[in-house]
């Protein structure tokens, strides 16, 4: 009998040592497939949907052309400067930070368009990639990290941000990277030494340079390590940031630039100035509500479900859509294990930062955050059905992640739409804009002044200084602006904005003897105007 025992006894204890090593098969499978597998897919499908929406042409929004500007003036050694407008007047009008990236690559690139371009191209596949490690690392899964990493991929705002150069991404990019680097922090005792905690700092600052939104991250973070009793490193983060942006105050105060954001708050609608200034409390709760519902309940669903087209929605079901999508974001955030706290403080102090900011925003300043949104959206969901599951005492299928691969297919339209745009040519309008741009430099008139509805898109092809027209329904206001500008010329422009025909074209056809016709291009019809100056000078007595 103790033979037999023993023949049994060998098969019977093997039979642990076959599953752990099972087990630990498996378990180094998954890790390769977290660690290597998933940011490899992620990259295989940025490569593919890029190459496919790609636009290598300057995108017509005028900020593209600002800031393309703006780095040349600190590459021809003028400092942050407007280089459209006689002696270079130091700016303050967008914060210094992507501009100044620009202005790295074109140092060792050129002004090639196609590299500035790329180089959002790969930050966008980093907030991707960040959103992945991030979320993998906090909840220990990686699977619905990588899910959401491929629908940020798929998103069509990002995407189109993402080829042109503006400074939504690298913001966005810098901002997550500060959450990364808070998070890797958590449990770091000797916080002087470690590379992530000076990685937070200057993140924070570039963040901070590149849009003024950032200060809402700065006070998240410092806000989040005082609730985890972290007073030094709190401390220090206040610290290096500080320390970072104080050549911008100090150069600012030089020059005398006020920051423009208190009055840009108080302002009803920047682009109608007629609307005047917020005089009561009553007015300023009442843009809070639009802009709750303008930016908040309307631009959060646009932004998470950047496929669908909102176009034909009431605003009750806006109301009733954005509250629900919102309800889900905030519940996901707060149910994140271990930075709970960070991303809810982030996600709400960015809405209050939409609410108290100018009316007429839509869904553009909530791009940066919509990585975060989209990622605390569908953990929502996944933690709601979890709940719901427990409840009914039912398993939770590990595979539930893999559901929502299915929203890429809704986003492909949105894709082909983006790839269409990539091959259309310019608006008649613009064609003609650009041309008569191109025509004025081979003028070579040195010094000549320009009023134009895109200053900063005529500068970049005429080389000219260029100033906007003032917004103002009196004409006498915006004659004596070119008077003290010493204006040259004036261009009517056909790129479809309203201000043209509201404010510049009537204070022509008012004084018109004040205009003559030097060029004139038809289909539609663009003019450049020569301005009497003089002329103007006796008639306004000035």
């Amino acid at each position: 009998m103790s033979k037999k025992k023993n023949k049994v006894s060998p098969i019977k204890s093997s039979h642990p040592k076959k599953t752990k090593l099972k087990k630990e098969t498996i378990g180094k499978r998954d890790n390769k497939m977290a660690k290597f597998g998933f940011p490899l897919l992620l990259f295989i499908l940025f490569i593919l949907i890029y190459q496919y929406i790609f636009n290598s042409t300057l995108n017509t929004n005028g900020d593209n052309y600002a800031y393309i500007n703006y780095a040349s003036a600190i590459l021809d050694g003028h400092g942050y400067a407007a280089p459209n407008t006689p002696q270079y007047k130091p700016t303050n009008w967008f914060p210094p930070g992507y501009s100044s990236m620009l202005a790295v690559l074109m140092s060792v690139f050129g002004k090639n368009v196609f590299i500035l371009k790329l180089f959002n191209g790969f930050l966008f596949f980093g907030i991707s990639i960040l959103i992945y490690k991030i979320f993998s690392e906090i909840t220990e899964k990686p699977t619905l990290p990588a899910v959401v990493g491929a629908l940020i991929l798929c998103n069509f705002g990002l995407l189109r941000l993402s080829t042109q150069i503006m400074s939504e991404v690298p913001f966005s990019f810098f901002s997550i990277l500060a959450v990364y680097c808070t998070i890797k922090l958590r449990n770091t005792k000797e916080f002087l030494r470690s590379r992530y905690f000076y990685l937070m700092i200057l993140s924070v600052a570039i963040a901070y340079y590149t849009r003024s939104v950032g200060i809402v991250l700065i006070a998240s973070i410092f806000l989040y390590l005082m609730i985890q009793k972290k007073w030094k490193v709190a401390g220090g983060f206040i610290a290096g940031v500080g320390i970072l942006y104080l050549p911008w105050i100090i150069r600012n105060s030089i020059h005398g630039i006020e920051g423009r954001y208190v009055g840009t708050i108080m302002t009803v609608n920047p682009w109608r100035p007629e609307a005047g200034k917020i005089s009561s409390v009553g007015e300023f709760i009442d843009k809070m509500q639009v802009n709750l519902y303008d930016t908040v309940l309307s631009g959060f669903p646009q932004s998470i479900f950047s496929f669908s087209d909102f176009a034909s929605m009431s605003t009750t079901s806006f109301y009733i859509l954005g509250t629900i999508v919102l309800a889900v974001v905030l519940f996901g955030a707060w149910r994140l294990p271990k930075i709970n706290v960070l991303i809810s403080l982030y996600i709400l102090g960015n809405i209050a930062i939409f609410l108290i900011w100018h009316g007429g925003n839509s869904i553009r300043y909530v791009h940066p955050l919509s990585p975060i949104l989209i990622f605390c959206f569908y953990y929502g969901i996944v933690e709601l059905i979890k709940i719901i599951f427990l409840s009914l005492k039912l398993k939770i299928p590990s595979w539930l992640p893999f559901c929502f691969l299915g929203v890429i297919f809704l986003h492909l339209p949105r894709l082909g739409d983006l790839n269409k745009k990539s091959k259309e040519r310019l608006h008649p309008g613009m064609t003609n804009y650009f041309q008569l741009a191109k025509n004025f430099k081979t003028k070579n008139e040195d010094g000549a002044v320009v009023i134009c509805r895109k200053p900063g898109m005529f500068h970049y092809y005429s080389n000219a200084f260029t100033y906007n027209y003032k917004y103002s329904l009196d004409d006498k206001e915006i004659i004596e602006r070119f008077i003290n500008q010493d204006v040259d010329y004036v261009v009517i422009d056909q790129l479809g904005y309203g201000s043209t025909s509201r404010y510049l074209v009537p204070a022509i056809q008012k004084n018109q003897e004040l205009f003559k016709t030097v060029e004139q291009l038809e289909n539609p019809d663009t003019y450049l105007l020569k301005f009497d100056i003089e002329a103007a000078r006796k008639k306004f007595g000035l």
